[in-house]
Formats: C-alpha cells, sequence, structure tokens
C-alpha cells in the first residue's frame, strides 16, 4: 500500500497543522511549555507559585490546578482516568498529546485504519491519547489524497439496474467490479 500524501510530503501540511494550533485549533492539545509546567507541579505539588508577574503567577495558578487532571506515568503526562457521565462509562488514564507528535500520531493512526472516516478514527483515537478533536480528524482526512480520491469515486446512487428488452439480453451475465484501485 503508497503512502499518502500527508507522510510523503509531510512539511506544507505539517506547517499548516501547526499555524492551524497557533491560532486555537485544538483546545486540548498541550503546548510544549504547557507539558512542561503540567509535569512540574506534578513532580512538586507542595511548591509555591513561581513567576514575579501577576499575570505568570495566574497563569501557574491555573496551570497548577489544571494538573490535578493528569499524572505521571514513566515521566510523560497522561489524562487520570475518570468517570465520564454523559457515556457512563470509566475511561482510563491516557497519553496527553502535545503539538511535537499530535500531526505524526493523527496521521499514523489515519494511515493505518486504512484511510477510515474521521469518526471512525476519532473513536479508536479517543481511546489511547487524551487530547486530538473530531475537527482535528476531519482536518487530517480532508488532506489525504487517498482518503478524497475514495470519497469521489464512491456511487453515491448506489447500483443501478440494467433493464433487459429482449429475451437474448436476459441470457448475458455481466459482472462489475466496485472494488476501488489505488495506484
Amino acid at each position: 500500500m503508497s503512502l499518502s500524501t500527508l507522510r510523503s510530503s509531510p512539511a506544507p501540511h505539517e506547517a499548516t497543522w501547526d499555524q492551524r494550533l497557533a491560532i486555537g485549533g485544538s483546545k486540548k492539545i498541550l503546548t510544549t511549555r504547557k507539558r512542561m509546567d503540567i509535569r512540574w507541579w506534578l513532580q512538586n505539588p507542595n511548591a509555591s507559585l513561581p513567576g514575579g508577574t501577576k499575570v505568570e503567577k495566574r497563569y501557574q495558578a491555573n496551570i497548577k490546578h489544571e494538573s490535578q487532571l493528569y499524572e505521571l506515568q514513566d515521566n510523560q503526562v497522561y489524562r487520570k482516568e475518570y468517570h465520564d457521565t454523559r457515556c457512563d462509562e470509566i475511561v482510563p488514564a491516557r497519553y496527553a498529546l502535545c503539538y511535537n507528535d499530535a500531526f505524526e500520531i493523527l496521521t499514523t493512526v489515519h494511515e493505518k485504519l486504512m484511510h477510515t472516516s474521521p469518526s471512525t478514527a476519532f473513536e479508536h483515537a479517543r481511546r489511547i491519547w487524551h487530547g486530538p478533536s473530531r475537527d482535528d480528524h476531519a482536518w487530517i482526512s480532508a488532506r489525504c489524497a487517498h482518503y478524497n480520491k475514495e470519497k469521489t469515486q464512491k456511487n453515491s446512487k448506489g447500483v443501478t439496474p440494467i433493464q433487459s428488452h429482449y429475451p437474448s439480453e436476459r441470457m448475458v451475465l455481466d459482472l462489475m467490479d466496485f472494488r476501488v484501485s489505488v495506484p
């Protein structure tokens, strides 16, 4: 199977991904600084607030409060296990994605799931990682040449029956191949 254009020429897509995250594309994917600050607060929970300015102290107080939702596993930041009241299920601890690794992880998931729909990729990824949203998966899928090629090749009407008008036409068996050919 050939690699999609997201992985074979990642530079323009990755630059666009970085711009998307910079303007607030995904609220749960952690920045490098926020990830380091959460890790520091998890390692030093009783430390006093660092920072000289009022703004910096407010930022650190917010990070300290938010760090209660996370835990360290092998010195990596994971979202703690919690009870999801909407689905009435316990969500296990999941690795919290960072800006640096989110693009690579999401494109890999998209490819490993054979370029499925964004909702299928989201449901799979949300069990393993904390952070990516449905919009993130839709963004990845929208830029995947393989996924968009399959989407345009699908016949929305389905199979069109052939009407026969003469008895000799009914004797012919016509086989049709609906598989998608990938170059």
